[in-house]
């Protein structure tokens, strides 16, 4: 064999044992590219993968994001083009990430509005995307996008990405590495898909804030650095970083000129846009108009991760985005309100329609009562049941695209000890997060991809006198599927004609997880069901055919 063939073998072997970070990873390719003895040196970044290059600026500019924009047009092997934002990282340097879609070479074109900076502007160059490389969920299946049906998420292969989220809105900001790395590996093996969390406003874990100002804000890129580790430990631990750039009643956050708003958000969707993200906006301050014109501004005629748009708790004010391509989904939610007006709002209000609104989206409680965590109306707590129940109705009043979850102590990062051992540690491990589990192991499946809301299927329901007793049902448009949650009644009945032919029918302890035998009493018109045991109870009525 000739030392080129050698070479090439060797170069084959490495890219192909290769396990990349998703920052691309540059690698000499001797004789293979240059003919000779010298190096020629390539970056090669894996499909899916993270592209990354940094510049220089020749500018020292004393309000970056203000004073320049940086634009990358990256060209695909086939000749399809994407414009992205660079972003500025402290002193001179400024960077762009990418994540490519398709094998090949690909090149890029920097454009900069400050044409004096010759060192950002007219720039070119290139990098090698090789086939899928790396064993976590987004290695193998590419980021998450709408179903052509626009109801629920899949990567961009096709595989289905049921959403089970944990709402963690100081988590990333107050943890450590060390501790982080405890997080991500905990949540994922409790089957959990994605993280919400909050990137400003707020101190992290060093309290240096996001951003400083208001009619000129200066960015922290340390406090944005960190953040990128993070993000990179979520997405190797297969969870999908769901953020929201601005969150909560702060009011360095709720006071930005909209400019300056609009500058924070694109410096972050820049700066992320290249790992396994969503977006998570919230409109809920009363100024819509602004939220309209900064997602058309920073989303709209661009490809991009998903957007949640989340009107606030209790909310139903999704008409004015209702029409606007750049939103993916819907968020709703409750809070801490879990009293009987709330619970109607949610079992009987407009949820029960919005979800039939064209365009499709889907919808999701992006908002869910943390456990252990106290009411909005008194000094109870709230409980795993409280959550769980929640978590059914939410699936099961809309197509069950996700849900999220939370726990009070691992959202705010409690670090106070108890029994040796932070709070927030010991709270991953609340009843609540490992009832969710059952969940999941339900809604991924291919079965429950095409349920629909079907409160006609009840006979009678017992939820129009008391919200906390409403029976949520949903079945495939095919009937061969029917998915009844059942909260308190030890009975109920179905319509025979809303069961599968030849019918399967099972008990799911959403507690436990454990499967009963089902026995139904049939008459002419109707199915009569008791359940097993008190408690609360998920019926799954199957087509035997």
């Amino acid at each position: 064999m000739s030392p080129a063939s050698i070479k090439r073998s060797v170069m084959t072997a490495f890219i192909k044992r290769a396990r990349f970070s998703g920052f691309g990873l540059a690698i000499c390719l001797a004789a293979l590219l240059s003919g000779g003895s010298a190096f020629a040196k390539i970056i090669v970044v894996p499909k899916w993968g993270r592209f990354e290059q940094s510049f220089k600026s020749g500018i020292d500019y004393q309000y970056p994001l203000q004073q320049c924009t940086l634009r990358v047009t990256f060209t695909s092997p086939g000749g399809e083009t994407n414009t992205v934002f660079g972003f500025w990282d402290g002193d001179k340097t400024w960077r762009v990430r990418f994540s490519p879609d398709q094998p090949g070479r690909w090149t890029y074109h920097t454009s900069c509005s400050d044409l004096a900076n010759q060192r950002l502007n007219d720039q070119t160059g290139d990098f090698l995307c090789t086939a899928v490389i790396g064993d976590s969920r987004f290695a193998q299946h590419g980021p998450v996008r709408l179903t052509r049906d626009r109801r629920q998420f899949e990567h961009a292969d096709g595989t289905p990405f049921f959403w089970m989220a944990d709402v963690a809105w100081n988590a990333p900001r107050l943890s450590t590495p060390r501790d982080w790395i405890t997080y991500t590996q905990t949540r994922a093996g409790e089957h959990f898909s994605a993280v919400q969390w909050a990137a400003a406003p707020g101190n992290d874990v060093e309290n240096r804030p996001a951003f400083t100002g208001q009619s000129h804000i200066a960015i922290d890129p340390r406090y944005f650095r960190d953040l990128d580790g993070k993000i990179d430990m979520m997405n190797r631990a297969g969870l999908l970083s769901v953020i929201a750039p601005l969150w909560g009643d702060n009011g360095s956050a709720a006071n930005l000129p909209e400019d300056q708003m609009k500058l924070l958000v694109r410096y972050m969707t820049a700066r992320w846009g290249a790992y396994d993200v969503a977006w998570l906006l919230t409109v809920d301050d009363g100024r819509s108009e602004r939220w309209l014109r900064i997602g058309r501004q920073i989303f709209g005629d661009t490809h991009h991760a998903p957007v949640i748009l989340f009107p606030g708790a209790l909310a139903s004010s999704f008409g004015e985005f209702q029409n606007e391509d750049w939103v993916d989904a819907f968020g709703f939610g409750l809070g801490q309100n879990v009293n009987n007006d709330s619970l109607e709002w949610l079992v009987s209000g407009p949820l029960q329609h919005l979800w039939t609104n064209a365009p499709a989206r889907p919808f999701i409680n992006v908002l869910p009562p943390l456990e252990n965590g106290f009411t909005a109306q008194g000094q109870d707590r709230i409980t795993a049941d409280d959550t769980r129940r929640i978590a059914w109705w939410s699936l099961l009043l809309t197509p069950p695209a996700g849900v999220s979850y939370g726990a009070q102590d691992v959202a705010t990062w409690n670090t106070a000890k108890q029994s040796k051992m932070p709070t927030w540690q010991l709270s991953l491990f609340l009843p609540g997060a490992r009832q969710m589990t059952n969940i999941v192991a339900l809604f991924k499946t291919d079965d429950c991809q095409g349920l629909r809301p079907a409160p006609n299927a009840i006979v009678n329901q017992p939820g129009h006198d008391a919200p906390r007793r409403y029976i949520a049902s949903a079945r495939t448009e095919s009937r061969d599927l029917i998915v009844t949650y059942v909260p308190e009644d030890r009975e109920f009945e179905l319509y025979v004609d809303a069961l599968p032919p030849a019918p399967n029918i099972q008990w799911l302890n959403p507690r436990t997880g454990r499967k009963n035998a089902a026995v139904a009493v049939v008459g002419m018109r109707t199915c009569q069901l008791p359940t097993p045991d008190a408690g609360d109870w998920v019926l799954i009525v199957k087509s035997g055919k």
